[in-house]
């Protein structure tokens, strides 16, 4: 159920989304990057994979994790910023991509993340990302690029997340066996 904005207090992320109508407009999830969203952090028993090196599906160093990109409906990482080693990145300006969760897996013995089906010469090619507002119609450019599509993929509005690409399920390897595959956030007391 979701809760109103009068049961919500200033300063939290939510109360906030709210009351910004240039985030992904008013009924659909928002995403933010975890290094915003004081009031939270990974759930217990979750690595923090930030700064962790990042291979290719070739075995090749592409770059490192640099944040989350977490969708505030569902306290669920949703992507991967991405910072893309020099010689990937171009101008400084153009160092990251956002990767969605499902196109990634955690190493089972070192703290690193693989790209389980991108190369590096396809990570040069994605859209960048500039840490801006990520509104519906920049995911869908994000997905037709990983598609190979020549234009944005369709919006599918609430199936827009069912897609092979946000299924958390590989994600984990051998680091955890719950039921729950989803790698999640969860509010801080403060």
């Amino acid at each position: 159920m979701r809760e109103s904005n009068e049961h919500r207090h200033e300063g939290d992320a939510r109360y906030e989304l709210d009351r910004d109508p240039t985030i992904m407009g008013n009924s659909a999830p928002r995403l933010r990057r975890l290094s915003q969203l004081e009031d939270y952090e990974i759930a217990d028993g979750d690595p923090d994979i930030r700064s962790w090196r990042v291979f290719d599906a070739e075995g090749d160093a592409v770059g490192t994790v640099h944040d989350l990109i977490i969708d505030l409906g569902t306290l669920e990482a949703r992507y991967v910023d991405l910072e893309l080693a020099g010689d990937l990145a171009g101008s400084d300006s153009d160092q990251h991509v956002l990767v969605p969760i499902g196109a990634a897996r955690l190493s089972d013995d070192v703290d690193a993340m693989t790209l389980t089906s991108l190369r590096a010469s396809q990570l040069a090619s994605l859209p960048r990302y500039d840490h801006s507002t990520i509104t519906r119609d920049r995911e869908c450019e994000l997905q037709g690029a990983l598609l190979g599509l020549d234009r944005p993929s369709d919006d599918t509005g609430a199936e827009f997340y069912n897609h092979p690409q946000f299924v958390a399920a590989a994600f984990w390897g051998a680091r955890r066996r719950a039921s729950n595959q989803a790698y999640i956030v969860r509010g801080v007391t403060r």
